[in-house]
C-alpha cells in the first residue's frame, strides 16, 4: 500500500476449455467484509474475457494476454467483453467431428447465482439422464430424461426444483448418465 488507492494483482490462467472464462474480485474492506463490484448481468457480479480465436476452435496465442481491467462501482462495465467472436478472422463451413468419448463439464459460473450452464458430450446418440440432487443424494430437478444425439449439449439450471420452487443456497451435484458412462460434478449456489 502506497496510499494511492491503487492496486495490481495478475492472475495466470490455463489454457481454455472454450473460448472464455469468467472472474471477479472484491478487496477487504478495513478487516470488516468482502466488498465485490456492482452487478452488470445479475445479482452476481463477474467479468468476462474471451481468447482471442484465429479459427474456430484455435487459440493460437499462449500464455495469452489479458487486458487490463478496472474497478467500477457502475452497474454496465465498459470494458466488460460481450462479442466473444470479435477477433475470429473468418467463418467457413466445418463439420464438427463427433465426440469419441463421453464428458461431463464443470458447470459455469460456480458458484451461481441464479443461473448456472451445464455442459456435456455425448459419443453416441442415446437415452441420457441428467440431474440434480442435495447433499443428502435426494434429487432436487430432472434436466434431461431422453434421447439425444451425439455431440456437445447445454444445458442451463436456474435454481428451481422439479416443483418450481426455488432451492436453497448451498452444495448440489449434477449427474450424468449415458450408456455405460455416469459422472459427477458439484456445484454451489449462492444467495
Amino acid at each position: 500500500d502506497d496510499s494511492d488507492s491503487i492496486y495490481i494483482g495478475t492472475m495466470t490462467v490455463n489454457t481454455p476449455a472454450f473460448n472464455a472464462f469468467e472472474y471477479r474480485y472484491a478487496f477487504w474492506h478495513a478487516g470488516s467484509e468482502w466488498v465485490y463490484e456492482p452487478s452488470g448481468f445479475s445479482d452476481f457480479a463477474y467479468r468476462v474475457r474471451y481468447v482471442g480465436q484465429d479459427a474456430a476452435r484455435s487459440f493460437p496465442v499462449i500464455p495469452w494476454p489479458m487486458p487490463l481491467d478496472t474497478w467500477t462501482n457502475a452497474e454496465v462495465k465498459t470494458d466488460q467483453e460481450t462479442d466473444p467472436f470479435t477477433s475470429y478472422v473468418g467463418v467457413d463451413d466445418e463439420i464438427m467431428p463427433v465426440p469419441t468419448i463421453y464428458t461431463l463439464n464443470q458447470n459455469y459460473p460456480n458458484p451461481f447465482n441464479p443461473v448456472t450452464t451445464i455442459t456435456y458430450t455425448l459419443a453416441k446418440s442415446g437415452k441420457i439422464n441428467l440431474a440434480v440432487y442435495n447433499l443428502l443424494g435426494q434429487k432436487v430437478r430432472t434436466l434431461v430424461n431422453s434421447n439425444a444425439t451425439a455431440g456437445l449439449h447445454i444445458n442451463k439450471w436456474n435454481g428451481l426444483d422439479d416443483h418450481g420452487k426455488k432451492v436453497a443456497s448451498g452444495i448440489y451435484f449434477y449427474k450424468l448418465e449415458a450408456a455405460n458412462f455416469t459422472a459427477v460434478k458439484k456445484m454451489i449456489m449462492l444467495k
